[in-house]
């Protein structure tokens, strides 16, 4: 059995009498998962690695055994840094494992560093018990802050290889964008006070109601038409790019909360492996399916995903490990 556990990537820094529950980072004092007019938003990667000391004190405070660790980036960073690594030249995975091991200290021994979206292929592989070797895979993850769409396969060894093209397309597609170019649209109409808080309009879009100072109306009208136009939007552009390319795939993977905003693909002669089944935890899962013994941390610009297997981790902890 899998432990799973998700909180907001949102960082609120705190002072006075809030530090006494907050969590320590570079001298200073936050709150993580806090969603407040007041939390700031992690936007970029940079952001990301600087933060990722405090989601994983946080982990360590939930009860999860931090001593060995995988930790998420997203795919184009990674794939960069596996390439300055060759050449031993500076990288934000090497960035990243020194900013854990100078903040988060002796209580992490072991640190591995796997790529956002396309580690998911692990675990459907796995799901689907599909035979997936040597099959070129068309992967698509509408992130928060992102769409990423890559072209990989599996090798005779049963490891990915190297995509032959990927794509990150940042502040376009992703759930964001979902939310901001067509759900907001669409309440602005009849709710002219609407908050531009992004984690407020997901809170309404999840579940389909807004408070309008009188009573709860129910915009489920508004949320189903604009998936609609959004799923149509999204997958004519990404065919399309990939046919521009003559490039050719023999599968298709949804990854990511993109799952729950379609419905069932069917393309003649292509399976699509498509799950709304633990569909935000799909790269989480990915990791833990290659690291059976490590905690995952996927830190990701709207939610951090924690998974672990059941017998590797502490339930509950009457002491909280950082402060």
């Amino acid at each position: 059995m899998i432990r799973l556990e998700k909180f907001s990537s949102s960082i609120k820094r705190v002072v006075g009498i809030e530090e006494l529950t907050a969590l320590e980072l570079n001298g200073a004092k936050y709150k993580v998962g806090v969603n407040s007019q007041h939390s700031q938003n992690i936007v970029s990667v940079d952001e990301l690695i600087k933060f990722y000391p405090l989601f994983v004190k946080e982990a360590g405070n939930r009860g999860f055994d931090i001593k060995n660790i995988v930790l998420s980036l997203p795919l184009n960073h990674y794939l960069e840094a596996r390439i300055l690594q060759a050449n031993e030249k500076p990288n934000k995975i090497e960035q990243l494992v020194e900013n854990i091991t100078n903040e988060v200290g002796d209580k992490v021994e072991n640190i591995a560093v796997y790529p956002q979206a396309m580690s998911s292929l692990y675990y459907i592989k796995k799901e689907f018990d599909e035979d997936l070797t040597n099959k070129r895979i068309l992967f698509i993850d509408g992130g928060f802050n992102s769409l990423i769409i890559g072209l990989t396969s599996f090798g005779e060894n049963n490891e990915l290889e190297t995509p032959i093209f990927h794509e990150t397309i940042l502040n376009q597609h992703g759930v964001r964008d979902l939310l901001e170019q067509y759900f907001a649209p669409l309440l602005k109409s009849k709710f002219t006070d609407l908050s531009s808080n992004l984690h407020v309009l997901n809170r309404i879009f999840q579940e389909e109601e807004i408070y309008n100072g009188i009573t709860k109306v129910s915009v489920k009208e508004e949320k189903t038409l604009a998936i609609n136009i959004y799923a149509n939007d999204i997958f004519n552009k990404i065919i399309n790019k990939i046919d521009s390319k003559s490039l050719s795939y023999d599968a298709i993977a949804i990854i990511g909360g993109l799952n729950y905003l379609i419905g069932e693909l069917n393309l003649e002669g292509i399976p699509v492996f498509h799950t709304k089944k633990n569909a935000e935890y799909l790269t989480t899962l990915g990791m833990l399916e290659k690291n059976p013994d490590f905690t995952i941390i996927d830190g990701g610009f709207g939610d951090v995903k924690i998974g672990a297997n059941v017998e590797k981790i502490n339930k509950t902890t009457k002491t909280k490990l950082f402060n």
